[in-house]
């Protein structure tokens, strides 16, 4: 069984981008984040993939839309902490299938701050 999964990469402060990723029932987090890596990899090069974070919507409203525009919205205002009501963040060892996305869900993928990289040309070079 396959299904695929909207990602938001979260390449915070500097940008986003979307991605449809292809998950099979044994997929877990960790593999969610290096086939997001593999992906975007033009724009995560210098990022290893064991330092993605994997984050799960938890406001049914999130879900919502699809719209990239609703999506960078609810992105910019959640607060990536433990601590927090709208995203919780994954265990790596979690199976992807098992996290009951709804039908028009996503995930979030986010790079954490990185010491000393204040611009985007960091992940695009």
């Amino acid at each position: 069984m396959q299904a695929t999964i909207l990602v938001c990469c979260l390449l915070k402060p500097y940008a986003a981008q979307l991605a449809y990723v292809v998950v099979s029932a044994d997929t877990d987090v960790y593999d969610l984040t290096e086939i997001t890596k593999v992906g975007l990899l033009d724009h995560l090069v210098h990022v290893d993939a064991d330092r993605l974070e994997a984050w799960k919507p938890n406001c049914p409203a999130v879900s919502k839309k699809k719209n990239f525009d609703h999506i960078k919205e609810i992105v910019s205002r959640a607060k990536f902490s433990e601590n927090n009501d709208v995203v919780e963040l994954l265990d790596s060892a979690q199976n992807v299938m098992g996290l009951n996305l709804p039908e028009d869900g996503f995930l979030i993928v986010r790079v954490p701050p990185l010491p000393g990289i204040t611009s985007l040309s960091y992940f695009t070079s």
